[in-house]
């Protein structure tokens, strides 16, 4: 089936990856030929707001998408850096991206014989999520809001996995995919970084709580 998009841009930080952002890659895999996800405030300090490396969040959504027809290409993942107090910086670094990726992907990433007015690029993003602000900030781009299916809040499941508070089989059963749980849970649990986050966050919650 022909798409109506040769390139859709999908920007979040994915900490972590949940099934609402798979849905609107989803949607982006159904409606372009390829799609390219920037993960914001890659090449961070682990932090509780940022507990995941590009690495780790790159593999978690790689991993959520099976392409039994073996067009893994089709999915591109790049990392993508804070330019604090920078907005012009950052969209710059976004454009440069986009243009790249863009040129490579409809020369089949091979030799640049077509131009960028070749390619038909679009933004896609959540409609009334923080994911609809870029939709506005990149004109040239025409804008694809999917609409909300239901609220769901990254940071009450980064927060509920770093406290201990939320169970796996919670997270598993709707709001993760399996993938991502067993990363979570299997593997970064048992980590010292995952430890260091933990008594991280109690020591946040301690000093909010005393003022």
């Amino acid at each position: 089936m022909e798409k109506e998009f040769d390139l859709l841009i999908f920007i979040g930080r994915f900490q972590p990856f949940h099934v609402e952002h798979k849905r609107i890659v989803d949607t982006a895999l159904e409606k372009a030929k390829h799609v390219l996800v920037l993960v914001g405030s890659s090449g961070k300090a682990r932090t509780v707001r940022n507990p995941f490396t590009f690495e780790e969040r790159k593999r978690m959504i790689v991993e959520s998408f099976s392409f039994i027809d073996g067009t893994q290409s089709r999915l591109i993942v790049k990392p993508l850096y804070d330019k604090t107090y920078n907005d012009t910086a950052w969209i710059n670094q976004v454009q440069t991206i986009v243009k790249e990726t863009a040129l490579d992907a409809v020369n089949n990433f091979g030799f640049h014989v077509s131009g960028l007015n070749d390619a038909k690029i679009g933004l896609i993003g959540m409609a009334k999520d923080h994911t609809s602000y870029y939709l506005k900030m990149f004109p040239q781009f025409e804008s694809v809001a999917v609409p909300l299916c239901r609220e769901m809040h990254a940071t009450a499941i980064r927060e509920g996995f770093l406290d201990g508070t939320m169970q796996k089989h919670e997270l598993f059963s709707n709001e993760i995919t399996p993938n991502v749980a067993n990363f979570m849970y299997n593997e970064f649990m048992l980590t010292d970084a995952y430890k260091q986050l933990r008594s991280e966050l109690e020591h946040v919650r301690a000093y909010k709580k005393a003022w």
